[in-house]
């Protein structure tokens, strides 16, 4: 699905004038950086995911954190809280500009630590 298609909230400003084309490009790069910050830290700790679309793994990686040993473990331990870092910065972005507020509130109950 495309961006046009899903119409999301940055969309939606944007196509009332509420956010100049170049903030909304902005936000965009802003977010993709998070996306890919956050992305490296768990290639780093999960490589056996590189070649996978991530964002459909994220099950399985959570999965893979519970049965790491040794040197994975240990790599796990060391960036667990910058991963979590980046996750809740990355899911606020998405939260606030691109998830429009009925879409927020119907995963607000779903969500999961």
């Amino acid at each position: 699905m495309r961006c046009g298609e899903f119409r999301c909230a940055l969309l939606k400003r944007a196509s009332i004038n509420a956010l100049s084309e170049p903030e909304a490009l902005e936000l965009i790069q802003r977010t993709k950086k998070l996306r890919n910050q956050y992305t490296d830290v768990l290639l780093k700790i999960f490589p056996q995911f590189e070649s996978k679309a991530l964002a459909s793994h994220y099950r399985d990686i959570r999965k893979a954190s519970k049965t790491l040993s040794g040197e994975a473990l240990k790599a796990y331990r060391s960036r667990k809280s910058e991963l979590k870092d980046y996750k809740t910065v990355l899911q606020e972005a998405l939260d606030t500009h691109f998830y429009n507020s009925d879409e927020r509130k119907g995963s607000d109950s779903s969500k999961s630590t």
